[in-house]
């Protein structure tokens, strides 16, 4: 249904335009009735927002309100679940991404909220340039089509805005009245300080099975399970890891996620290559008990017995490159994700093209929480539809390469299955066969 969309542009001086979209109001009595939220801008609406201008922050709430104007105070989860909301643009020059002719500038996700905390929405404010980063964006277009897209995508430019929201509170809860605000601070690039630098984004995600609505893999409902991955790195950069950043992090159903690692080298380098450990299928994960483990804490204990520095961030010499842990919350009886811790062993990590990384990843119950009430589409019965994607933020080391943005592939390597793949929002051929 038509809805109103506000659009303000305020030029404060010295490059910098401070851009703000107002959706709403939408009146929701909970239920998780699956709000989408969609709109285009064509780049003439952009409202004197030159071409060539970087991201430098981003800022993506929820406001309730009892008029036609929002509260400033922001409503996080619960009641408000985002399960999803990105911003992308066309770009000016289609060849720029000949694939798809526009690019992901944000993706947020349900699970964005600060780790462990009840009002976690400070976390939803990224400020890259206080942090001397920056996100690249290729220029507005005017219109017509690029390349031969789709009208969907090729025609009338400018910016791409997607958002699917669940109010989780029990149906036929009092009408709760809402808006969404997307907020984004662009600095034309020749106003930047010499010491900003510009950030890319490599995307791992484990394989998609063909029928899933949202790009997901599935692990039993009931009891624990893991899953391996070997890739190689696309290109050559360094990871920005600071923890205090919220640049880099992981995104998964904190309801059926447990703990995830990434390793430097192959799985034979930290005693994975067993094959009791290896996915029969490569879509599948593999059961905690078939590996003869009662639980994953009791598997996760004998791999850190038999390769204490393997998991250990502070060891001279481990091969560990990040580990997260799940946050999931229990608010006026409702589970609510947080976002998994994110630890690495420094701020800043460098990383070299075709060079093997490791993902382990553990999922399972948590009996002592109740569901996330984030209503993940079943796929099949007994397995809850999941995500484990790593959003790696990086400073690529070529410039030339630096000036593509895109989020890389990824191969599979449990079971030796068809390619793992990024998780953008967008469909890729790589996928698993439902059975």
């Amino acid at each position: 249904m038509p809805t109103n969309l506000t659009a303000c542009t305020t030029h404060s001086g010295k490059g910098t335009y401070d851009v703000s979209w107002l959706l709403g109001p939408f009146t929701s009595t909970g239920g998780n009735d699956w709000w989408t939220l969609r709109f285009q801008m064509l780049g003439e609406q952009m409202l004197g927002v030159p071409q060539d201008v970087v991201v430098g922050r981003h800022h993506l709430t929820y406001h309730d309100s009892d008029s036609d104007t929002p509260s400033e105070a922001i409503v996080g989860l619960p009641p408000l679940h985002n399960h999803h909301t990105e911003t992308a643009h066309v770009c000016a020059d289609a060849s720029v991404l000949p694939a798809l002719g526009y690019e992901t500038i944000v993706f947020t996700q349900g699970d964005a909220e600060c780790h462990d905390v009840e009002d976690g929405v400070a976390c939803l404010d990224h400020d890259l340039l206080a942090m001397n980063l920056s996100l690249r964006m290729c220029g507005w277009t005017s219109g017509g089509s690029l390349g031969g897209l789709p009208p969907a995508v090729g025609t009338g430019g400018g910016a791409h805005f997607n958002s699917v929201v669940n109010d989780v509170r029990p149906a036929g809860s009092p009408p709760l009245r809402w808006y969404v605000n997307a907020s984004f601070r662009l600095v034309e690039r020749g106003a930047l300080a010499p010491s900003v630098q510009q950030l890319n984004q490599i995307g791992i995600s484990g394989p998609p099975r063909l029928d899933s609505r949202f790009n997901t893999f599935d692990v039993p409902s009931d009891d624990d399970s893991f899953a391996i991955q070997l890739a190689q790195w696309p290109t050559s950069g360094t990871l920005i890891t600071d923890p205090s950043s919220v640049v880099s992090h992981l995104h998964s159903h904190q309801e059926k996620f447990h703990y995830a690692f990434i390793f430097e080298g192959a799985p034979s380098d930290v005693g994975l290559d067993q094959p009791r450990f290896y996915s029969p299928t490569g879509c599948d994960t593999v059961p905690t008990s078939a590996a003869g483990y009662e639980s994953n804490g009791a598997m996760l204990a004998a791999l850190v017995a038999a390769c204490p520095k393997c998991f250990d961030l502070a060891a001279a010499d481990t091969p560990l490159l990040c580990r997260a842990n799940s946050s999931h919350l229990v608010i006026d009886g409702i589970g609510a994700d947080r976002a998994s811790s994110f630890d690495c062993r420094a701020p800043r990590l460098p990383f070299v093209k075709g060079r093997n990384f490791t993902i382990l990843g553990f999922y399972g119950p948590r009996p002592s929480d109740p569901p996330s009430n984030a209503l993940y589409p079943l796929t099949t019965p007994g397995y809850t539809p999941q995500h484990l994607i790593w959003s790696l933020e990086y400073i690529e080391d070529d410039p030339l390469t630096a000036d593509q943005t895109f989020m890389h592939k990824t191969r599979n390597w449990a079971g030796l299955a068809p390619p793992f793949f990024n998780h953008e929002g967008y469909h890729n051929a790589s996928v698993c066969v439902a059975v």
